[in-house]
């Protein structure tokens, strides 16, 4: 039989190709999972390298801290004062530690001081020029490990002391100022010089546009034309005093600057001056030189000129120049205090200020302010000015007041104020007044002042002639009430007295030492003038006042529908001011005249005279005690008050309502010691004539006249008393006097 064959085991299949995206899949997880051990791997490393990155600056920077620790800085205190000397031209020293702090990164100096160069040393008896008690220097950590720089945020002076010099032979910061900042460029300057003038006009004009708007009905200001503003023949441009200047010169930047009981000291012995300011302490940040910054500053300030001490309290924005030429200040406000020496006991007047910009460039000594404002007592002003300073000054500028209490601020000035009459006096003064300062003259213009219920206006110039000072005067006053301004006097028991006192002043309290330093020429118009109660229109007078002498010369007025022509001098050189007034009077109402100066009228009529007066005196008592000269009166057409012909001849009594025609009036006489004898008195009047003596007495304000009486044409009952002479008395007070006919004495 056949064997049957097994049939043979197929073998076996190989697997199907794989497909392209299954591979893709694949190879993709196996390359994730090769990213991700290399990114686990990148991911240590960056962590060793990150903890290498903290652990080696922190270790530099323990290492540095270490290193500084262990430096001794106090070694290289030679060197730094070589330098600083050499940079300067001024002995540095260092007397205390030198110290330094890692965190915060400072640097600090004890006892440091700049000495004076030795022939200002010995001048003034200053050996430091600056000194301080602490300086205290940040430096920025990331500025000196970054970008390797010293870099300064903060500084600190404790207890700084810098005294400026100043005598004939120059000063004692010029050569620290050239040394420590580079010289400026004399192309530069010279340009600017060449454009003062031009600049100077340019900023009249910024003052006078600055105000223009806070002036009553200010008139429009022009520009100034491109002639005005042109620039001499090198064409340089017309530029503010500026950045050329320092462009040289170092940057200067601190995150803050600190201060703390400053003190500045300038000595000027080229016009014997002082001025100092202590207690300073001043707080600033983000300071450039070169950039406007922000300041805090408060101090104390007083000068040799003056025995007032000032205390400022003021927030501004100050942009120094890097050479230190030039400062403005912007924006500021701040409280300024004013305190007299403790024995005047004066309390304390306190300032309030503000303003726009103020700049100072000690380079070409030139200065500008823009709306200054103070407040204070009540009172507002505003003031703006620009120009140059020093001995050949030029300024100019506008100061608007109001509310203005002349008394109240002499009291805390310390100023000597006589106390009127009338309490409220000078207690209100308001107005504008544009002033400049040119070659040692000093002119007002535009005054415009008005206080109580008067205004004033005109122009007035100083000029300095040698130490002295002379003014130049035209001004016109609309009304003005002398009775306000006479110097108030009181008595034992505190009543208003008119006995003698204090000679300080004339009775209009105007103080003689003033009159005698004064020396002046001009001319005053007064359209309404009211003096002891007697009221005059259209006064001039033309003043002319030197070496303690002052004339008014003409002394003129129009006086109750007349007119007075005189001449007044006023010497007050004496223990006691004397005066001299002539002239004459014509065509004046006597009945108004008199009722205004006495508030009676014992007769009126059309007043003429002729007089030539003397007296001395500081108050009306002593005036009418000293009275001396000659005096003619010639009286027509008016009445005798208290005097009736038929009453006096029937033996009535008369009344003071009673009043008695008169053609003409004459006395001729001359007074003594406040005493008029007129040796010559004739009376003509309806149906008399009347002649003899008078005398009035001012010390005892009475009147006494014995006259002889002749009857021209007497009533027709005493018809038979026609050519006799009567004795007729005139007598009693000034005011109220009576008459008298004795008719037992008949003739």
């Amino acid at each position: 039989m056949t064997q049957q064959q097994t049939p043979k085991k197929a073998p076996e299949t190989l697997p199907e190709t794989t497909s392209v995206a299954e591979t893709e899949t694949k190879e993709s997880a196996l390359g994730t999972e090769s990213v991700a051990r290399s990114s686990s791997s990148i991911w240590r490393w960056s962590k060793r390298l990150l903890m290498v990155g903290m652990i080696l600056p922190l270790l530099l920077f323990l290492g540095f801290a270490a290193a500084i620790s262990l430096i001794d800085f106090n070694q290289y205190k030679p060197q730094i004062e070589q330098e600083v000397t050499e940079r300067t031209g001024h002995q540095f020293d260092i007397e205390g530690a030198i110290e330094v702090s890692v965190f915060p990164f400072t640097f600090s100096l004890e006892k440091v001081s700049l000495k004076n160069r030795e022939d200002f040393a010995e001048a003034f008896g200053q050996n430091d020029m600056l000194s301080v008690k602490r300086i205290q220097v940040e430096v920025s950590m990331w500025d000196l490990f970054i970008h390797k720089r010293l870099s300064v945020k903060g500084l600190e002076l404790i207890e700084p002391n810098l005294v400026l010099l100043r005598n004939a032979h120059g000063d004692n910061w010029q050569r620290l100022a050239t040394t420590v900042f580079p010289s400026i460029h004399t192309s530069d300057l010279r340009k600017q010089v060449k454009s003062l003038e031009a600049q100077e006009r340019w900023e009249h004009y910024l003052v006078k546009a600055a105000l223009a708007p806070e002036v009553a009905n200010a008139e429009k200001i022009p520009l100034p034309s491109a002639e005005d503003l042109s620039v001499p023949s090198d064409n340089s441009t017309l530029s503010p005093p500026s950045a050329s200047l320092d462009s040289s010169a170092p940057a200067w930047q601190f995150d803050s600057v600190v201060i703390q009981n400053g003190r500045f000291e300038l000595q000027d012995s080229v016009v014997n001056h002082q001025a100092v300011v202590s207690e300073l302490n001043l707080l600033a940040f983000h300071v450039k030189l070169g950039e406007p910054f922000k300041i805090r500053t408060d101090f104390a300030y007083h000068n040799t000129l003056q025995a007032r001490h000032y205390g400022f309290d003021v927030a501004a924005m100050l942009d120094i120049s890097q050479g230190l030429k030039r400062w403005q200040v912007n924006d500021w406000q701040g409280v300024m205090k004013l305190k007299l020496p403790e024995e005047q006991k004066v309390p304390e007047m306190r300032l309030v200020t503000e303003g726009e910009s103020f700049n100072l460039n000690l380079q070409e000594d030139r200065i500008q302010v823009v709306k200054a404002r103070l407040n204070a007592l009540g009172s507002q002003m505003t003031a703006s000015f620009s120009g140059s300073y020093g001995a050949q000054a030029n300024l100019y500028g506008d100061l608007l007041v109001n509310g203005f209490n002349v008394q109240n601020w002499a009291r805390h000035l310390g100023l000597q104020v006589p106390e009127f009459v009338n309490k409220k006096a000078l207690t209100e003064v308001k107005g504008q007044i544009s002033w400049e300062l040119k070659n040692q003259r000093l002119n007002f213009d535009d005054i415009q002042l008005s206080w109580d219920r008067s205004t004033l206006t005109g122009n007035m110039r100083r000029e300095r002639i040698g130490t002295d000072s002379r003014y130049h005067f035209d001004l016109a006053i609309d009304q003005l009430n002398l009775e306000d301004y006479r110097a108030l006097r009181t008595d034992s028991s505190g009543s208003v007295s008119d006995t003698p006192g204090d000679n300080s002043y004339l009775p209009l309290a105007v103080p003689i030492s003033t009159l005698r330093a004064l020396n002046a020429e001009g001319v005053v118009k007064v359209a309404a003038l009211r003096a002891w109660g007697v009221d005059t229109q259209d006064v001039v007078m033309q003043l002319q006042a030197e070496q303690g002498t002052l004339t008014l010369a003409p002394f003129n007025a129009q006086l109750y529908q007349g007119k007075l022509e005189s001449s007044l001098i006023l010497n007050v050189n004496g223990e006691t001011p004397s005066y001299h007034w002539q002239g004459k009077i014509q065509q004046v109402d006597f009945g108004a005249l008199s009722t205004a100066a006495w508030q009676a009228s014992p007769l009126d009529g059309l007043y003429d005279a002729k007089f030539d007066l003397k007296t001395l005196g500081t108050n009306g008592r002593v005036l009418r005690q000293n009275l001396q000269g000659s005096l003619l009166v010639d009286m027509r057409n008016g009445h005798f008050y208290g005097f009736d012909l038929d009453r006096a001849l029937s033996g009535q009594g008369m009344q003071f309502t009673d009043k008695w025609p008169y053609q003409r009036l004459i006395l001729e006489g001359k007074w003594t010691n406040g005493i008029y004898l007129a040796k010559k008195v004739q009376v003509k009047a309806q149906g008399l004539q009347a002649k003899g003596q008078a005398k009035v007495d001012l010390n005892r304000l009475q009147v006494e006249a014995p006259l002889s009486l002749t009857l021209t044409k007497p009533p027709r009952s005493f018809a038979f008393l026609k050519g006799v002479i009567l004795p007729l008395l005139y007598q009693g007070a000034l005011d109220q006097p009576h008459w008298t006919v004795d008719l037992s004495r008949l003739k």
